[in-house]
């Protein structure tokens, strides 16, 4: 069956333009709704599957709403969701929120106006109760903190687990004033990971006042700004941990500038561990974040809450991360920091 998203990808459109354009609705321009028409009309686009899906209750389609298509981390997990959706029988139907709560909000719209048998959805910002009352097909989330959901299925990451990790092998290497640059305020994963890393310095002695935390987005330009601005200071740090590896690999950038050695006069741990992280060029230590688990696992609860055979809701899948040491961080604790935390 020819989906929305089928006709917004040659289109060049949002799905929520092309839903417009087909519903006739006010907003759309006259061309782009002409031409979104001609691309239904040559497609095969039919209306009326989407009212036999209504008999059985089925349109055999699965929504994904992530906040970012550019960064790997997400591009993984979509991989591996689309992997086994696909093997089930289900096409899916992507939508991106591009760390936009209004846009997010209509592409949750979209997808439920295209009668989709499930979502999986990645908020780009807190969770809001609201945001999920309309929605009455099965669910389930990530990266989003569960105690005031009991009622939503979902699954995340020990992000506690990861910065203290990070944390201990700064400490163990040397490395004597750590500076963490987060990611995105608004991002409820960078939130979670923010006081995680507050706890972890905590409980290694360390006084946050002396740190310099900041938050930022999920690029390599805002971790190449901020380590510019960090290393040029009259205090610089000599260890950075960072929300993601994009930060990492701009702050790796700044040190190169500045003239600063990594990892003999600086630590760098990255978080995410995507593919490049471990090219010869860069060899990132960072957190290895299950990234196609997280797809994997969230696409099969998903379907057995579709197809009922998961009567069980409000449960929380927690899956464990791990520090991969390489060539930005001393190797004198290899040992020791992998030791931390392994009795999960």
């Amino acid at each position: 069956m020819v989906t929305l998203f089928d006709i917004a990808q040659i289109a060049g459109v949002s799905c929520s333009t092309v839903s417009r354009a087909l519903g006739d609705f006010k907003g759309t321009n006259a061309d782009v709704r002409k031409r979104i028409r001609k691309i239904a009309k040559e497609l095969g686009y039919d209306r009326n599957a989407l009212a036999r899906s209504l008999v059985t209750r089925q349109t055999k389609t699965i929504g994904l709403l992530l906040p970012d298509l550019t960064n790997p981390f997400f591009i993984t997990i979509l991989s591996a969701m689309e992997t086994i959706a696909n093997e089930a029988g289900y096409s899916v139907l992507i939508s991106c929120s591009f760390w936009d709560q209004e846009i997010e909000q209509e592409e949750l719209n979209v997808l439920l106006e295209s009668r989709v048998d499930g979502i999986f959805f990645y908020p780009c910002a807190r969770l809001k109760k609201e945001t999920v009352s309309n929605i009455r097909v099965p669910l389930v989330v990530s990266g989003q903190q569960s105690s005031s959901f009991p009622e939503i299925n979902f699954v995340n990451i020990d992000h506690h687990r990861s910065l203290a990790l990070s944390v201990h092998h700064l400490i163990e290497c040397g490395y004597k004033k750590i500076a963490y640059f987060g990611g995105n305020a608004h991002s409820p994963t960078a939130h979670v990971r923010l006081n995680a890393f507050k706890e972890a310095a905590r409980n290694q002695n360390l006084h946050l006042s002396d740190i310099d935390i900041s938050e930022d987005e999920y690029s390599i330009k805002s971790g190449y700004e901020r380590g510019l601005n960090a290393l040029g200071s009259k205090s610089p740090p000599d260890g950075i941990i960072c929300g993601d590896d994009l930060i990492a690999l701009g702050a790796m950038q700044a040190a190169s500038e500045l003239g600063i050695s990594v990892p003999n006069d600086l630590g760098i741990i990255g978080y995410d561990d995507v593919l490049y992280a471990a090219l010869p060029q860069i060899m990132l230590t960072t957190i290895r974040v299950p990234c196609e688990e997280i797809g994997s696992v969230g696409m099969k609860l998903l379907l057995r809450l579709m197809n009922g055979t998961n009567k069980k809701f409000g449960m929380q899948v927690l899956l464990f991360p791990e520090l991969v040491i390489r060539n930005t961080t001393s190797e004198t604790a290899n040992n020791m920091s992998n030791n931390i935390g392994n009795g999960k």
